[in-house]
């Protein structure tokens, strides 16, 4: 019997079989085990409830099935829990909140059904809930709001309704925010407005209603920002501009009006920008030429007017380029030919008139090219032979 052990790493080999029910009797000076990244299978054993002492345990990608065993809430000087990426069923137990200890809780990719346990709240030191991937009901329990020191908060793909929780951001330290893919209704959290510290975002496929430029602030860390498929309204607001280290932006499938900002060209870091089926009118702003890194722009299905900017031309990294399905009017800017990267693009159901240019012929990396439904004349261009 290894009375001694303190340390167990089986990290990232092909053990199998199940979890042995003697490993809760190894020895009370267990702190850590590792048996992430093998194919260990069958149940995690209720057993190891008796390693009063563990304070970290990875057990991620594995084989492991059955649910969280009861007993886990014995382990109270546990500071991180990885059961990631299993096959676990079952709901989160109640129990878990003994863990008053615990910081990082990662039991995201498994088959966990059931409500988020209001005891959860109860984790006053939690800074990571992971939880994404899994088929979770219910609303997010009032307790979580007396959890204000998330830096990591992941609850994307389950099928959680009602309210996001207010206050994850008062401890000024939340860094990932997602909840895509549930069925989260109403306002953002109060607490994200100032959340300065943000880093990620993302809320895509909820039923989110608010006014956009009342919901959100100024982030200046923030690199990522999905929105889309929600039932946000109101205007875009000039502090898009001043989110600098912004490289991914999404507010497509909602209900966004009024003019398309000339500050996104400020956002200089920008690769991705989709603000397609909204509201949006007037014209795309010059600006946007300065997104010299963009390699992809989507503003299909708006109400765009006026003519194509032939600062589009300058985004010489720009691999996919869709606005159709707008208002557009004028020629085809030949400096479209200069976007030497285009796979796609797409000018469809416009108002665009004149012939096609030639350069657009040059463009030998294009895979798809739509045209239709404009009041283009002329013949072809021999170039797009």
């Amino acid at each position: 019997m290894l009375r001694s052990i303190e340390e167990i790493f089986f990290r990232n080999n092909s053990l199998s079989g199940p979890i042995p029910t003697s490993l809760g009797n190894i020895t009370s000076n267990l702190t850590y085990i590792d048996l992430s990244r093998n194919k260990f299978s069958g149940s995690i054993p209720q057993e190891i409830g008796k390693l009063k002492n563990l304070n970290q345990l990875y057990m991620e990608r594995n084989n492991l099935t059955g649910s969280i065993p009861m007993s886990i809430g014995n382990l109270t000087n546990l500071i991180l829990i990885n059961l990631a990426f299993n096959q676990i069923s079952g709901s989160i137990p109640h129990e878990i909140g003994f863990l008053e200890s615990i910081q990082e809780l990662y039991l995201c990719g498994n088959h966990l059904t059931g409500s988020i346990p209001a005891s959860i709240g109860k984790l006053k030191s939690l800074v990571a809930l992971v939880l994404f991937d899994n088929s979770l009901t219910g609303t997010i329990p009032l307790e979580m709001n007396n959890l204000i020191h998330f830096n990591s908060l992941q609850l994307d793909h389950n099928f959680l309704h009602g309210s996001l929780p207010g206050n994850i951001c008062l401890g000024g330290k939340l860094r990932w925010f997602s909840a895509s893919i549930n069925q989260f209704e109403g306002h953002l959290p109060k607490s994200v407005r100032n959340c300065t510290s943000l880093e990620l975002v993302s809320l895509e496929g909820n039923r989110l209603a608010r006014n956009i430029s009342e919901e959100l602030g100024i982030y200046p860390k923030l690199y990522y920002m999905n929105l889309s498929r929600n039932n946000f309204f109101g205007e875009l607001s000039g502090n898009w501009g001043e989110c600098r280290n912004l490289s991914t932006l999404g507010i497509s499938n909602n209900r966004i009006s009024g003019r398309l900002i000339p500050e996104l060209g400020n956002a200089t870091q920008l690769h991705k920008l989709d603000l397609s089926s909204n509201l949006l009118v007037g014209k795309i702003p010059k600006e946007l030429g300065s997104l010299k890194f963009l390699f992809f722009l989507n503003l299909n299905n708006n109400k765009l007017s006026d003519k194509i900017p032939a600062e589009i031309g300058m985004l010489s990294q720009l691999q996919q380029l869709d606005l159709g399905a707008n208002k557009l009017s004028g020629p085809i800017p030949v400096q479209l030919g200069q976007c030497s990267n285009l796979l796609l693009l797409n000018l469809r159901k416009n108002r665009l008139s004149g012939t096609i240019p030639f350069q657009i012929g040059k463009l030998h990396f294009l895979e798809d090219l739509d045209l239709s439904m404009n009041l283009l004349s002329g013949e072809l261009p021999m170039e797009l032979d």
